[in-house]
């Protein structure tokens, strides 16, 4: 594909192919500060490509963002990791929050920081990307206007990849009030977003809290939790349809027997005995599965009722993109 073909693809599919963000629209007095944080600084001179033969890609639902920078355990989790880029999953900010908070001065400027916050209502759901290599184009959301309103997907393009972060939404608690939606609207939706963006010659790396347990090993009690959101059948098996197009679910591809999880309930200890779900994910086109070097998941990080996770991405392997990728990944019309 020509770069012109993929430049018109990344258009299509809502992405500003330009050399900066999208903006995401604010109203009141703040609107230009708001968008001066985020939108890349432009005093800031951010790498446009990765200089080293590998890198690390750090997933994290920290369950508001203000109470993990208040404890400093995001400040001490980015100094021990430096993540090549961390994705933040229920930020729980709007955007005046970003202001009032002062976030820019607690992370390293060395981070590019790209948010997308929820616009239906305050201190809720939310996304960010923190990034050491300027992304070529960014798209918020889904461009579908019923799944658009919480801020739950940003979509980064780079040289080689393109990086989804994704929270999921939860299909409710008691009554499973959001299951025919969470199952036949945003699963069918957001997979053919994924798709569709294959489509245009690149990989994806899918991350995030994709609130769903896939297999019996991924919650600690597979058969008293049967109706519960994140492991009903209809969850479960609307994951296994999305791998089956062409996806593969990187811990579970690289620790086939190993249980480990990433969430645990806040209530009755269920960190300190380990009666936890595996929700959080990397996922990735299979074409570029041989590039991923290890998927981990880092149980030892306190700070919220979820765990960070990682991918290491092998660079230097090579990552097929354009026609090759297409033709390889049933894509090619």
């Amino acid at each position: 594909m020509s770069k012109s073909s993929l430049k018109r693809s990344a258009k299509q599919m809502g992405f500003d192919t330009t050399k900066r963000t999208k903006k995401v629209k604010s109203t009141g007095d703040t609107q230009k500060q708001v968008q001066s944080l985020l939108a890349p600084h432009e005093e800031e001179k951010y790498p446009e490509s990765f200089e080293t033969d590998t890198i690390k890609i750090y997933s994290w639902n920290v369950n508001g963002i203000k109470a993990v920078i208040g404890r400093k355990d995001l400040q001490s989790f980015i100094t021990e990791h430096s993540p090549d880029i961390l994705c933040i999953n229920e930020t729980k900010l709007s955007e005046e929050n970003i202001l009032k908070l002062k976030l820019r001065s607690h992370i390293p400027s060395e981070y590019q920081l790209i948010w997308n916050c929820c616009k239906r209502k305050k201190g809720y759901s939310g996304s960010a990307v923190f990034t050491k290599v300027k992304p070529l184009s960014v798209a918020y959301d889904l461009g579908i206007p019923k799944h658009d309103t919480e801020g739950r997907t940003i979509t980064c393009e780079f040289e080689k990849f393109f990086l989804v972060t994704s929270y999921v939404p939860n299909a409710g608690v008691g009554k499973l009030e959001r299951l025919d939606y969470r199952v036949n609207e945003w699963d069918t939706d957001f997979q053919d977003y994924l798709q569709g963006l294959e489509k245009s010659g690149k990989p994806i790396i899918l991350c995030g809290d994709l609130n769903v347990g896939h297999l019996d090993i991924d919650v600690h009690n597979p058969k008293g939790l049967k109706k519960c959101a994140g492991f009903t059948p209809q969850e479960r098996e609307s994951f296994g349809n999305f791998l089956d197009k062409g996806f593969i679910d990187t811990f579970r591809h690289l620790h086939e027997e190993e249980q480990k999880f990433s969430f645990w309930s806040a209530k009755k200890q269920a960190r300190a005995s380990n009666k936890g779900w595996r929700l959080d994910y990397f996922v990735t086109s299979k074409n570029l599965i041989d590039n991923i070097d290890d998927s981990e998941i880092h149980d030892q990080v306190m700070g919220s009722d979820h765990c960070p996770i990682s991918v290491t991405l092998n660079l230097k392997k090579g990552i097929e993109t354009g026609d090759d990728f297409l033709m390889k990944s049933g894509n090619k019309e």
